[in-house]
């Protein structure tokens, strides 16, 4: 068996800095804080997110153009009920369901700002539940 050497380089490793070694914890907790920035905005229920359609009233909804999105295909989709304008929550045995009708009167494809507007002004007493 034999021990290798760093050549040239002496004993010190490749592309060490001491000046690293004295804020390894202001480091640390700036790459931690970072991390949570990226986190809390990738995983956010509201907020400034491209894939959310803007300003609907108290409800994250999902833009058309983004539900074929790896990203959100693959974290958002699998979570979220695919629901019309005049769904509503209900509380069951399980928790909290989404309870929507099955076909609409006027079932058509809207866009997202159409959504919004409907979703935004609608008639709470025409709203699905049990």
């Amino acid at each position: 068996m034999r021990y290798g050497s760093w050549g040239c380089c002496g004993t010190a490793p490749l592309h060490f800095n001491p000046e690293t070694a004295q804020n390894t914890r202001e480091h640390a907790l700036a790459a931690i804080q970072h991390l949570m920035k990226v986190v809390e905005h990738q995983f956010s229920a509201f907020g400034p997110c491209p894939w959310f359609i803007e300003d609907t009233l108290g409800m994250c909804f999902i833009k058309k153009e983004w539900e074929t999105h790896p990203f959100i295909r693959k974290y958002y989709l699998p979570f979220c009920p695919k629901v019309g304008y005049l769904f509503s929550w209900v509380h069951t045995d399980h928790g909290a369901a989404a309870c929507d009708f099955k076909n609409y009167e006027d079932d058509r494809e809207v866009s997202d700002e159409e959504f919004r507007e409907l979703f935004n002004n609608r008639d709470l007493s025409k709203c699905a539940n049990y």
